[in-house]
């Protein structure tokens, strides 16, 4: 029944944030102590923990991942729902990011810069998850011939992110022309409201 109240909070691929299910009674510095453990947080709310949920959020992605895999212990079935501690990843929650700072958008390079481009620039402040070219519209598209336009860039590490949004805005994107711009990307349209 709980599991079915939180589905709209899942999500089915890696993500900074997780959904913590344990038992009602779980000492709840425990958790935290758990969790401060494998990184900075975003956010730890525990409005709900007497209800056995508790919600988390890590500037780095890989810190979310392995917090998961040690709250819900190496020899865990996945989807075992009769587990007392269970890990999902979740979506942000909204009020908290209203974009996701882990990605930045690039918009008006000249024509004949390449991902490879892009990724040598924004290399240097963190290790990458992904680049994305994008249409005017925002539809992703996925290797092409075509060159130059708007990339979409996914930094494992937040904090690697506002570093190079910081340092863009003050005249690095100028490399690239005064039409370059960097800005941080909306939120997931699946960023969920938490209320009591």
């Amino acid at each position: 029944a709980l599991r079915a109240e939180l589905e709209a909070f899942l999500n089915e691929s890696e993500s900074r944030a997780l959904v913590l299910l344990h038992p009602a009674d779980a000492d709840p510095q425990h958790l935290r102590r758990t969790c401060e453990s494998h990184g900075k947080m975003l956010y730890l709310r525990q409005d709900f923990s007497w209800k056995g949920v508790t919600f988390v959020a890590f500037s780095d992605v890989r810190h979310a991942v392995a917090a998961r895999r040690r709250i819900i212990g190496d020899d865990a079935v996945e989807g075992d729902e009769s587990a007392p501690w269970q890990a999902h990843f979740s979506v942000m929650l909204l009020g908290l990011q209203e974009v996701d700072m882990s990605r930045l958008r690039v918009r008006g390079l000249p024509p004949q810069t390449s991902e490879v481009d892009v990724q040598s620039v924004f290399a240097r402040y963190g290790k990458l998850r992904s680049i994305q070219r994008t249409f005017a519209d925002g539809n992703r598209i996925g290797a092409v011939d075509g060159v130059g336009g708007t990339f979409v860039v996914d930094f494992f590490d937040v904090q690697d992110a506002q570093q190079a949004a910081s340092e863009m805005a003050a005249g690095s994107a100028a490399a690239w022309g005064p039409s370059a711009t960097v800005e941080t990307v909306p939120a997931d349209r699946r960023t969920q409201v938490l209320s009591k």
